[in-house]
């Protein structure tokens, strides 16, 4: 009795396997704690919901939800988060999005953000550009190198700027050091 194995039949086994398969599935696909680099982006406090009014296909986004914020960066890109921060809270969606668009195109969007009156903004904008510059490098096109160099330029000046606060001085020499095979890390100033 206890010598003998009976195995199941063909059919009955895949039906097994599918059931196991379908299960490990379900279970996975509700967690929510794969974000990428937008988890930096994140704050110690939950950020104010944005107001979505007139936000269109930006609206599910308003919400600053990081599935919702990776998927407008998905179906945008750089190009289309650039040209959608149009207003203050379409530029914070912008902004947070910017992490899960995997590339430097939108840098100049993000140092401008930097170097803007909203610390909390600029911050946020600071952290995204770190995580994006510690990504593993792709190969830019012609017209990429334009934004990241643009990008540079504007987080040197912020890095210059001995009125913006230390904090931010020091996130943006951060990043031009992250960026220094780009040829962002020239003369760099020193942050008392």
């Amino acid at each position: 009795m206890f010598g003998t194995r009976r195995r199941l039949p063909t059919g009955m086994r895949l039906v097994c396997g599918i059931a196991v398969l379908g299960s490990v599935l379900a279970v996975g696909c509700g967690r929510k704690d794969s974000a990428p680099a937008a988890t930096l982006a994140t704050s110690s406090s939950p950020p104010p919901a944005v107001d979505a009014g007139s936000q269109g296909d930006w609206a599910p986004a308003s919400t600053l939800d990081p599935e919702e914020l990776g998927r407008l960066a998905l179906r945008e890109g750089s190009a289309g988060l650039v040209r959608g921060a149009t207003n203050d809270a379409r530029r914070r969606i912008a902004v947070l999005a910017m992490a899960y668009a995997g590339d430097l195109e939108g840098l100049p969007l993000l140092a401008d953000a930097a170097g803007g009156r909203d610390a909390a903004l600029a911050k946020e904008a600071l952290e995204v550009a770190a995580a994006l510059a510690a990504e593993p490098r792709r190969p830019l096109a012609a017209e990429d190198a334009l934004e990241v160099r643009e990008g540079c330029d504007k987080l040197r000046a912020l890095a210059q700027d001995g009125k913006a606060a230390q904090a931010l001085r020091l996130g943006a020499l951060r990043v031009l050091r992250q960026l220094e095979d780009r040829g962002c890390a020239k003369d760099l100033p020193v942050v008392p």
